[in-house]
């Protein structure tokens, strides 16, 4: 074997040196452009562009969307809280994170920015700038705890430097929430909404937003001064605090169980809101249930009557005594009078996505439930069942998921890669081809062997005339210059294949048909 690799290299060595500098320069030639096709191709190949998918995130957000992208083998760059992913997929990135609620910080100005250059006018800048705050307020508010959704519309006047004061049309902001299941904002919540449309919209005024949820119903606290709507307004805040309160705390112990898409719960409280006065006067005696003596009054009286001893002659002595006691007793005054607001019952309702829980385990739920709360376990139901409607939404949720992912995938027939690769493969076939052409020519040419004698510097200058000195010389200088050339472009072939593959191909395909003419050319002459 090490001698017919020997032998191998020594015919090569050999056929080599037998080889034109013309044939060899053209051998080199192309043998380096076959290589700079190949490593572009390969280039093009292992080469992947990213684009922007969401920037100014903070660090934890950051770490929490780079592991899920890694979870759904999707390469991705991050580096100063932006996210970088492969192009092609971010469409299809961005609608699985949203569904997991991703981002939730990092609002930027790419709606903006996006869409303004320098001849952009005026009006339209400031139309692309109220869609921008559009945007950011929405997805500021679908951070709040229980949104899952919101659209801001903004109305302002665009024509306002052009119109005197009194003719200017009021800036107007209205707010469309999308809430979770059984969910009721409390007004606190809602205030801070109208505080911050208010804060965020110049000349925005509290009387010029309106808040209102996907069924039509106005959010907003009633402003108005009658009395009844605001203790009627506080009597509900007061029965949804309450039922709130409850549910939280019953999530709050069966999540870690049963994980908080497994578990509902629905609370009402009663409340009486009545308000009752009562009076109660006591009177207790202390002796001999008698009291004690605290006036006495006595009267004696006596008079005669001639009429009862009429017949003896003489007057009757009669006497009457009156006597009057006042006795005095404890006397106990209670005014009892009910707060208003007191909680008269409490139900409270489970709904459990677990179908293996059998009877003594709804028990045992009941009973932590009761004493949790400190509510009868007759007014505590609990009851196990399949979500199957949640099933089903998530189902036809990754369908439609893999519905766009697909269309996002493949929007052509041949996807890029595909065609960078025959094209890279064609390119090399062409060169192989040109350089194995080259090579079989200069391997047909006869050889010829030609003594030629050693004739020093001074004995050719001899034999040589002053004009045929020059015209060697001039040859010579010639030579210099071409090898030069084509050395310097040889080398910035390299520099462009490096730093644009695209380019580089497209020069050595137009070198190529260039090269084809010529041959056609030569072949044309040498049959004539």
């Amino acid at each position: 074997m090490p001698s017919k690799l020997s032998d191998s290299m020594t015919k090569i060595k050999d056929s080599w040196s037998g080889l034109e500098f013309k044939v060899k320069r053209r051998i080199l030639f192309w043998g380096m452009l076959s290589l700079i096709a190949l490593a572009s191709t390969v280039l093009l190949l292992n080469r992947t562009d990213y684009v922007v998918l969401y920037s100014k995130l903070d660090v934890k957000e950051v770490a929490e969307i780079d592991k899920l992208l890694t979870d759904l083998g999707v390469k991705s760059k991050n580096s100063s809280g932006t996210i970088l992913v492969e192009k092609g997929r971010e469409e299809d990135v961005r609608m699985k994170l949203a569904v997991q609620g991703y981002p939730k910080t990092g609002l930027n100005y790419d709606l903006y920015l996006n869409n303004i250059n320098f001849s952009t006018s005026t009006r339209d800048k400031n139309i692309m700038l109220r869609y921008q705050l559009q945007d950011r307020l929405s997805n500021t508010i679908k951070l709040l705890q229980g949104i899952t959704n919101a659209v801001v519309t903004i109305s302002m006047d665009m024509q306002e430097d052009f119109q005197l004061g009194s003719q200017k049309n009021p800036v107007t902001a209205n707010v469309l929430l999308e809430l979770e299941p059984m969910y009721v904002p409390e007004k606190q919540h809602i205030r801070a909404i109208q505080k911050l449309m208010i804060t965020s919209i110049s000349g925005l005024k509290e009387e010029n937003v309106a808040i209102i949820d996907s069924e039509a119903n106005d959010l907003l606290p009633n402003t108005n001064n009658d009395p009844l709507s605001a203790i009627t307004s506080s009597q509900f805040e007061l029965k949804k605090s309450v039922e709130k309160e409850l549910q939280n705390k019953i999530i709050y112990m069966f999540e870690p169980v049963f994980g908080s898409k497994n578990i509902k719960v629905s609370v009402n409280a009663t409340f009486d809101f009545d308000k009752r006065k009562t009076q109660l006067t006591e009177y207790t005696p202390i002796i001999n249930n008698e009291g004690i003596p605290f006036t006495i009054d006595e009267l004696t009286e006596k008079f005669s009557d001639s009429s009862t001893n009429a017949a003896s002659g003489s007057d009757s002595l009669n006497e009457r005594v009156q006597k009057v006691v006042n006795y005095r007793v404890n006397e106990l005054t209670r005014t009892i009078e009910e707060a208003q607001g007191v909680i008269k019952d409490i139900s409270i309702s489970i709904l459990i996505n677990d179908t293996t829980l059998d009877q003594d385990g709804l028990f045992n739920i009941s009973q932590i439930v009761g004493a949790s709360v400190d509510v009868d376990t007759a007014n505590i139901n609990v009851s196990n069942m399949d979500f199957t409607a949640d099933k089903v939404e998530a189902q036809r949720l990754k369908d439609a998921l893999d519905a766009a992912k697909q269309e996002v995938e493949e929007p052509f027939p041949i996807s890029e890669q595909t065609m960078i690769i025959i094209a890279g493969m064609f390119f090399a076939f062409i060169f192989a081809l040109i350089l194995l052409r080259t090579i079989r020519k200069a391997m047909a040419k006869p050889k010829v062997d030609i003594e030629v004698p050693q004739v020093s510097s001074q004995e050719l200058e001899e034999l040589l005339t002053s004009e045929e000195l020059a015209k060697v010389k001039e040859e010579e200088r010639v030579n210099k210059e071409k090898l030069a050339e084509e050395q310097k472009i040889i080398e910035d072939i390299t520099q462009i294949a490096k730093v644009n593959p695209k380019n580089a191909a497209d020069l050595i395909a137009y070198w190529m048909e260039k090269k084809d003419e010529e041959d056609e050319e030569v072949v044309g002459e040498e049959l004539s």
